[in-house]
């Protein structure tokens, strides 16, 4: 979601795509969304880490 609302916005791409003035508006929680689902990827990342740890470690 970052990756796609950052390319949207990107004003050099889109001026080679298209000729005349176009204004490509990225939707509402596009930016957001993409950042709660990088949150949760490191923090269940982080918790598999953990449980890996500490299920290996000797008792």
């Amino acid at each position: 979601m970052l990756m796609a609302g950052a390319t949207l916005n990107d004003q050099k791409t889109l001026q080679k795509m298209y000729s005349g003035n176009y204004c490509y508006v990225v939707k509402v929680g596009v930016f957001s969304g993409g950042s709660l689902l990088s949150l949760s990827s490191v923090s269940l990342g982080l918790i598999c880490y953990a449980a890996l740890k500490k299920s290996q470690s000797p008792q």
